[in-house]
């Protein structure tokens, strides 16, 4: 089963989101051009998410709800929830490594504000 949705993109076209059902699988396409470069885009995480304002074409709110009830399986949801999971990581290590550097910076603020010694010939 295929069914291909339209999403809105940040100009005044769309963009087709394809899922693809087949083989015990769901290939989930974008032809944006993140979905191109095979990352992740906005319009598939939107969709997936059951955000029904990125649809173009609000009539297809009602296939969005069969793609997504389909997509409720445990493999699925499970490798939605370790994405979100592994954001959650890089956040938090992002701020751990903004708090290290903004106490970095201060160190060496505080060292140039002192003093630092020097030979002067």
């Amino acid at each position: 089963m295929k069914i291909i949705l339209k999403s809105k993109s940040s100009h005044s076209h769309y963009y087709n989101v394809t899922f693809d059902f087949s083989d015990g699988k769901v290939r989930i396409l974008c032809d944006c051009p993140h979905g191109d470069w095979k990352r992740v885009c906005r319009h598939r995480l939107a969709m997936i998410n059951g955000d029904k304002s990125i649809l173009f074409d609000k009539k297809q709110a009602d296939q969005l709800d069969a793609v997504l009830k389909a997509l409720r399986q445990p493999g699925f949801d499970g490798e939605l929830i370790s994405y979100y999971k592994r954001l959650q990581l890089i956040e938090k290590q992002k701020s751990k490594r903004d708090d290290l550097v903004r106490q970095v910076n201060y160190d060496f603020g505080q060292k140039l504000n002192e003093g630092i010694s020097v030979a002067v010939n």
